[in-house]
């Protein structure tokens, strides 16, 4: 009869990383930070181009483009991870290194799409994309220290 010695050792506890949220915990910059991206997401939602034809009018909004679409989702998981900090169980050099170059995802978008506005006969410029375009810049400003919040 064969004896197994390959006993397990007994499984040691390992610390839980298991942090919840605490919005009192988050920092005023944090705050910023995800409120601006927040605002861009907003943005998205509002008309980006709108065109006249002999006085009737119709808009688009981010949400009918797909660069909208992205920079929606971009903006929302800036905002996430920025607020919720900690309670992701994230590296911290990830969630730095998202928020520097993360932003420019929405930022590409929207002058891409501004771009294209302004070169179309008879559209305009809807509210939203420069609201998305604005807060985008605004972030990447921030990120890369060009702007810095107290």
């Amino acid at each position: 009869m064969e004896q197994n010695t390959n006993q397990q050792a007994p499984e040691q506890q390992q610390p839980q990383n298991d942090q919840k949220f605490d919005p009192n915990q988050v920092s005023k910059t944090s705050w910023i930070h995800g409120g601006i991206a927040l605002v861009g997401a907003i943005g998205v939602f509002l008309p980006w181009a709108k065109v006249s034809f002999f006085g009737i009018s119709t808009s688009a909004s981010g949400l009918d483009a797909w660069q909208g679409i992205l920079s929606l989702i971009v903006l929302v998981l800036l905002a996430v991870v920025v607020i919720a900090g900690p309670a992701i169980k994230m590296p911290e050099n990830s969630k730095d290194q998202l928020m520097k170059y993360g932003i420019y995802i929405p930022l590409a978008f929207s002058v891409w799409v501004l771009i294209d506005v302004l070169t179309t006969k008879m559209v305009q410029v809807g509210i939203g994309l420069w609201i998305t375009l604005l807060a985008s810049a605004a972030l990447a400003l921030i990120a890369n220290k060009v702007i810095k919040l107290k």
